[in-house]
């Protein structure tokens, strides 16, 4: 599953670095900066960070949802992409959060991968992990 979310966050990476920076001229402190929790600004100012590469999945998820309403304008994504997102958050909090050794249910992971593909293919439909 691990692998599933890295691969996700190459899709999210990709689909905010083609459409954040038109956001506006100063769009890292508008769009990223402004858009991240407390403590994910305090890092991302305290390390100087200034590239989307530099961010983990919760930052990149959480820069999508922060920008929603000018990305999907911008790109037309459908409603139902922004439940995959939300539910997309929850596997990335739940595989960060499980105990090591912890038992899998099989049916929610089918169901957690599903989310992913579907969320990932909604941000870049010809991205190879879609195929």
């Amino acid at each position: 599953m691990r692998d599933d979310l890295g691969t996700l966050g190459i899709a999210v990476r990709r689909f905010l670095s083609d459409h954040l920076p038109s956001l506006s001229e100063d769009w890292w402190q508008t769009g990223v900066v402004s858009a991240l929790s407390y403590q994910q600004r305090q890092v991302v100012q305290e390390r100087g960070w200034t590239s989307l590469d530099q961010l983990d999945l919760a930052a990149l998820l959480r820069l999508v949802d922060g920008n929603w309403d000018f990305l999907r304008q911008r790109t037309q994504l459908s409603y139902e992409s922004r439940n995959w997102l939300k539910e997309a958050t929850s596997v990335r909090n739940r595989v960060a959060h499980e105990a090591p050794g912890a038992a899998r249910d099989p049916k929610r992971d089918y169901r957690d991968l599903d989310t992913l593909a579907r969320l990932a293919d909604a941000l870049d439909p010809a991205g190879p992990e879609t195929a």
